[in-house]
């Protein structure tokens, strides 16, 4: 099985599984945006089948391939608390549990697995005849990487450009709108759209074996979507993950750039954005709202906008943490059930915040392990440039509802496993 040739890397000297996950998610990609330019439900149905067909797939291979040396450490003992403490909500508040969001929260983690043991696969220092090491080698003896094959390079160009002719076919038929439309392409608003954004850069790393070392393309893809929750992930996980000195003068530059089209473009994009939230910080400042008490409506009045991202995210979350601050120990430890802050929260809307909201529909065990999971996997990919998209995701989680965006987080996740593994065997070869 192990040897088995998959037709986007049956040309490839060496087995790469990862082929399989590429195949496999630009189906989905493609079903998933004929349904929604057509707006079919029976494409959505399938759509759905084909991502429990692919995971079903991906596992089957993985319990073929030939053991290894297993995940990194400390990424098996993370999910396994992860999915205990999923295990435990599942159990404690079944009455409250939305079961697809439940799917999509038991099958997207475990991506990580496939993605370090699919990596583990393809050998970075294979030796030829000779018994040469590879970085000795001539350029043309040395094995590709997946990106070097035409019908992947095609299949990444179909992972862009489906979701923005998706976009564009909605823009066609009235069903959204530029800037102030809910949907885009095939999600339903652009903060998922900027995700998958994100976790594009990191899957063609994994690909191409090349990061994108370019601050202004991460940048660009941090503003073009209108958010500033994406824009300020962007510029805190370059500062973190490779906050070398160039890098710290471009992006002082950057924001210099940043600073001057927003003086003379103060109602473009992202840029809108700015006003309110300057409003929001004044009105806090001034003591003028109890978040506690303040209603939306009366918020609306005081900012003279409908814009209320910022404020509403405090309110939201301040309410979440007090009720699940007056809930029983069984709750702070497994959750009130997944659905429950829809369910349970004044606004009926989930909290913005990943981990708000696991803490409350899940309990402080399954949050813990997903903390842990992320934490294991950034600190084995280490401050490189690889590491940037994971830490933009992971800074995001905590504004954003993000893990329940099946296609970005099944990328996420498998990017992730595969970069983690790769980053820790060849922390001491050349590069």
């Amino acid at each position: 099985m192990a040897s088995l040739r998959y037709p986007l890397t049956r040309r490839l000297p060496e087995p790469n599984p990862s082929g399989l996950f590429f195949a496999v998610t630009v189906v989905y990609v493609l079903v998933l945006a004929l349904a929604a330019a057509s707006g079919s439900g029976l494409l959505k149905a399938l759509a759905h089948g084909t991502a429990v067909a692919g995971f079903a797939l991906l596992a089957v291979h993985w319990l073929f391939l030939p053991r290894t040396a297993g995940a990194p450490p400390g990424v098996v003992p993370a999910l396994g608390l992860y999915y205990a403490g999923l295990g435990a909500a599942l159990i404690v508040g079944l009455q409250a549990h939305d079961l697809v969001d439940l799917l999509k929260l038991v099958l997207a983690p475990a991506f990580v697995v496939f993605g370090a043991d699919f990596e583990r696969q393809r050998p970075r220092w294979q030796m030829d005849e000779r018994q040469r090491p590879r970085w000795q080698m001539d350029e043309h003896q040395r094995p590709r990487w997946l990106s070097d094959e035409l019908p992947v390079r095609l299949g990444f160009a179909a992972l862009v450009l489906l979701p923005l002719g998706a976009w564009a076919a909605q823009l066609a038929a009235g069903h959204t709108a530029l800037g102030g439309g809910r949907e885009v392409g095939l999600f339903a608003n652009r903060n998922n759209a900027a995700l998958y954004a994100v976790t594009l850069i990191a899957l063609h790393a994994v690909l191409s074996g090349r990061p994108l070392q370019r601050v202004a393309v991460y940048l660009l893809v941090g503003a073009a979507f209108g958010t500033l929750g994406v824009l300020l992930a962007v510029l805190l996980a370059l500062v973190l993950a490779v906050g070398r000195p160039r890098t710290l003068v471009a992006l002082l530059a950057a924001l210099a750039l940043f600073a001057l089209v927003a003086w003379l473009l103060p109602e473009v994009g992202v840029f809108a954005r700015l006003g309110p939230l300057r409003d929001s910080l004044r009105l806090l400042a001034d003591g003028r709202v109890d978040l506690a008490t303040v209603s939306y409506a009366d918020l609306v009045r005081q900012l003279r906008s409908t814009d209320l991202s910022f404020l509403f995210r405090l309110k939201h979350w301040l309410e979440l943490i007090t009720l699940y601050a007056q809930g029983s120990p069984y709750e702070w430890l497994f959750g009130f059930g997944i659905g429950a802050s829809v369910r349970l929260s004044e606004i009926h809307l989930v909290p913005h915040n990943d981990y708000l909201r696991l803490l409350f529909e899940c309990g402080a065990l399954t949050l813990l392990g997903f903390v842990a999971l992320l934490g294991v996997l950034l600190w084995h990919v280490g401050r490189r440039w690889e590491g940037v998209p994971l830490a933009v995701v992971a800074i995001y989680f905590a504004s954003e509802n993000l893990v329940n965006n099946y296609l970005a987080m099944s990328v996420f996740w498998f990017s992730a496993g595969a970069l983690a593994a790769r980053s820790r065997s060849t922390t001491h070869a050349p590069r």
